[in-house]
Parts: C-alpha cells; sequence; structure tokens
C-alpha cells in the first residue's frame, strides 16, 4: 500500500505511453469499473509492478473483481456514511478503531486508527473474521475514492496519510488470535491497494512497540516499513505542521470543527455488556449433524464444486475448522476468482456468508491449510436458493 517518498517526482509525459497502453489492456474491466480509469489510479498499479504491464492487468483485474464481489466498489458520501455502511455489517463496528479525518493540507486523505483503544478480546468473540476484513477494506477503498476525487481536482497525485494511535495499549490488550488475524488483513491490503500510502505516522507508542512491530515487518513491503515514523511527545506539534491543524480534529491536536472532539473516528473502548448480548443472539450456529465433516491434509487443500441451476441465485455457507487457520476463497469455474482469498479463524465464531451468483454454472469453494505438520478437520454447510 505504500509510496516511496524516495522516488523522483513522476513525469507523467515520460510515462503518458505506457500508461495508455496498460488503460488499453485494461479497457474491458475498466468499462466495468470506470471511476478506476484515471491516470493516477492506473500509474499507481503500473508502478506497482514494475511497469510489467501483463502482470500489473492480472493483478488489478483481480483486485477490482474482489472489491465488486465484497460490495466496495460504490460511491461513498462522506465519513459518517461510511461509519453508518459498517454498522450494516456489524452491530460492533463502531467498536472497531479507525475512521476517515479528511484531506490535510496538501490534499492527502488521512485515515486515523487510535488501535490501543480497541479490546480485541471481545471484539473476536462478537462477529466473524471475514467482517475485520471487510470493514478494513471498506474503509481502505473509501480513502481511495476521496483519493481519486482530490486528484482530479488538483490534477497530480496523491496518497492516504495513517495515523496510528497507540493510547492505551497495553499487555493485556495484545491478544494474538486479533494480532494474527490484523496482521493477515494487512497482507491482503496491501495488495489490493498497490502504492496508496505515503505515511504512517506511530503515536502514543508504549515501550513494547518495538515487539509488535517486529511482528507486523513480516508482511510489510521495504517501502511501508522506511515509511513507518514513530514520533515522540510532540506528536501533536508535528502532525499540525505536516497536515495542517485545521485539517486535525481537536482531540489530536487541532482546530477542525466537529459535533465532538474526535468527529467521524471510531474511538473503539468497551463494548457494552447489552450490546454484547444482542450481537451473540444474532450469530448464526449450524448444529453438528447438519455439517459434512472433512479431513485436509498439512498443506493440502479441498475444493467443493456447487453447481447453481438459475442465475441470480444465492450461494449460502458456512464452516468451522477445529484449530487454526483456513484460507478461503470461491471461483466461477476454475480461474475466476469472484471471492477474495481470506486467511480465516473460526475459534469463537463460524464463518458464514452469501454470495449472489449472477450467471449459472459450476461455483467452487477452495479451502486451503496452511499448516506445515497437522491435518486440519473442516465441518461445512452449503447450499444454493433460488431467485
Amino acid at each position: 500500500m505504500c509510496q516511496d517518498e524516495k522516488d523522483p517526482p513522476l513525469s507523467y509525459e515520460e510515462k503518458l505511453g505506457d500508461i495508455e497502453q496498460f488503460r488499453k489492456r485494461m479497457a474491458p474491466i475498466l468499462d466495468k469499473y470506470p471511476s478506476y480509469d484515471t491516470l493516477f489510479t492506473l500509474d499507481r498499479w503500473l508502478r506497482s509492478y514494475d511497469n510489467d504491464i501483463e502482470e500489473a492487468a492480472k493483478r488489478m483485474t483481480q483486485a477490482l473483481e474482489n472489491l465488486y464481489a465484497l460490495d466496495a466498489c460504490r460511491e461513498y458520501d462522506s465519513a459518517e456514511w461510511l461509519n453508518d455502511f459498517l454498522h450494516s455489517i456489524s452491530r460492533a463496528a463502531e467498536y472497531f478503531p479507525g475512521g476517515i479525518m479528511g484531506p490535510d493540507k496538501h490534499g492527502n486523505i488521512i485515515l486515523v486508527q487510535p488501535m490501543g483503544r480497541a479490546r480485541p478480546r471481545t471484539l473476536m468473540r462478537l462477529g466473524r473474521v471475514s467482517d475485520l476484513y471487510k470493514a478494513s477494506i471498506l474503509e481502505t477503498e473509501a480513502c481511495m475514492y476521496f483519493l481519486r476525487k482530490e486528484e482530479a481536482v488538483r490534477g497530480h497525485q496523491l496518497s492516504i496519510i495513517f495515523i496510528l494511535d497507540l493510547a492505551e495499549l497495553s499487555l493485556e490488550s495484545i491478544y494474538m488470535p486479533a494480532v494474527k488475524a490484523y496482521i493477515n488483513v494487512l497482507n491482503v491490503l496491501q495488495y489490493l491497494f498497490p502504492n496508496s500510502i505515503k505515511k504512517v505516522y506511530v503515536i502514543n507508542s508504549p515501550s513494547m512497540i518495538n515487539v509488535l512491530f517486529n511482528m507486523v515487518k513480516r508482511v510489510l513491503s521495504k517501502r511501508m516499513i522506511e515509511n513507518v515514523e514513530f514520533i515522540g511527545s510532540d506528536w501533536k506539534q508535528r502532525l499540525r505542521d505536516e497536515l495542517g491543524e485545521e485539517n486535525i480534529f481537536q482531540y489530536w491536536g487541532g482546530t477542525k470543527e466537529a459535533s465532538k472532539e474526535t468527529g467521524t473516528i471510531r474511538m473503539a473502548g468497551e463494548v457494552p455488556a447489552d450490546l454484547r448480548e444482542e450481537i451473540l443472539e444474532t450469530l448464526k450456529f449450524i448444529p453438528d449433524d447438519q455439517l459434512i465433516k472433512t479431513t485436509i491434509p498439512a498443506n493440502g487443500r479441498l475444493e467443493v464444486p456447487v453447481h447453481v441451476l438459475q442465475s441470480n441465485s444465492s450461494l449460502q455457507w458456512y464452516f468451522i475448522v477445529n484449530s487454526g487457520d483456513i484460507d478461503f476463497k470461491i471461483t466461477y469455474g476454475e480461474k475466476e476468482e469472484i471471492w477474495p482469498r481470506f486467511r480465516l479463524s473460526t475459534e469463537f465464531v463460524p464463518e458464514y456468508g452469501e454470495l449472489l451468483c449472477h450467471q449459472k454454472g459450476t461455483y467452487i469453494l477452495h479451502f486451503y491449510s496452511p499448516a506445515k505438520l497437522f491435518n486440519k478437520i473442516l465441518a461445512y454447510n452449503i447450499l444454493v436458493k433460488g431467485p
């Protein structure tokens, strides 16, 4: 997701030939998703793959199809609208730390994540791991939507500025199943949104941050790591200088006005007991006697073909795995990926979802075991409902 500040300024006049060739190669998919047909978007993808047009085309096509499958290819009215939309995905969404602050003084979009206030031990029991993927992807795509609008107005390429606020982070709140899930999400975001982040400012970091950062670095690109900066006690002044105080909510030392000092940022914190009970009652559980059980060997895979006889049918899935993670994706036929590959855990909540099948044919549910030594026991239920 990262843009390397050490690269010299791009000369689009010199690269227009490659970009136009890339645009022609991408014409069918850009006709389907016209908002991504911009000079700066195409340049981001092309640079990510060293101007290899075929590789960039393959990756961008798959990414856009993944975004479409997740209902992320849409118009985003505002940061407030995004928060309401995330709430429709998960009742606990307001306790997922994050939010869009808006453009900085240069037009870059500021994304804030007060991760130190998250309560992962609670959140992991209140929703599917795929909810975390979807919420993170939707929020990042919303940033890119606002970014494309700013680029159209300003006429030059912009980026995301990410503020990671670790205030209140403690050893007690570092929960390894959640850390693993977060690292897996970061890996997917880097793929879906290449060359999009210019700077990551880490503020209010505790002394044990090096341990966490060393874990996260394993999945970050070299350029991303180089653009992470830990700011000391003068972080408020530094953010004001870099971003403009008029663009920063008051909670973080700025003067930007909003109905509350944290503005549109979801501040996480403890989930109220009554809301926890309400959410737990809505989670889906299918009895064991209605599940098909199978064993997937270490480093093995399982493919479950489903024949859909009518277009606009609903393909529904539900599964649990006995331990650890499992990778899951859906393809139409053998190759066309229509549901992205996520690494998922069902330790606390089963994984389930549904997909509208726009065309009849064979859909394949793919399960991959990342385990190197032990078998995994998968139990699943698959259903097709007609239109």
